[in-house]
């Protein structure tokens, strides 16, 4: 359905898209993202959930977002304030709506989509528009401070914005 789809997004309804992506931390807190693929068509989407800065990642686990990798969470989690947590980012690259986990924001803002790493996109100028655990859409500037970032994407890091 269109409700997925960001009416600024010309990209084509079905094609070679992302299923699954989660992140994990390996021993040595190197920090791995695992992507997969599936030979099937389904609907695509330009809005994924915010797993935090880093994902499912002890070192930053202070950041987890309310989809770190797809572990049930409730709006009760969101001690930073729904207002100030962020839910669901804009995404211009191919995402399928049924699949994909949350992703981190710790590789920041951008208008280019990666095909190497999970990156919030826009193809609004300057701005990704999220959506906050309230119910609000604001657009964030690609400028934005990395911190500011990783703190609007946790929901119980504690830090005041």
């Amino acid at each position: 359905p269109s409700i997925f789809l960001c009416p600024s997004a010309p990209l084509p309804i079905h094609s070679n898209l992302i299923d699954t992506s989660f992140t994990y931390e390996t021993a040595d807190g190197i920090q791995v993202e695992i992507r997969g693929r599936k030979e099937k068509e389904y609907g695509r989407s330009n809005y994924v959930g915010v797993s935090g800065k880093a994902g499912n990642t002890p070192s930053e686990k202070q950041y987890a977002g309310l989809f770190v990798n797809r572990l049930p969470q409730s709006l009760r989690h969101t001690r930073d304030g729904t207002s100030n947590t962020l839910l669901f980012g804009e995404n211009s690259a191919v995402i399928t709506w049924i699949g994909a986990a949350g992703w981190p924001v710790l590789n920041g803002l951008g208008d280019t989509p990666s095909q190497t790493k999970p990156l919030f996109t826009s193809l609004h100028p300057g701005v990704v528009m999220f959506a906050t655990a309230d119910g609000a859409v604001r657009g964030l500037s690609f400028t934005i401070e990395q911190k500011t970032l990783n703190s609007l994407a946790g929901m119980a890091d504690g830090e005041v914005l």
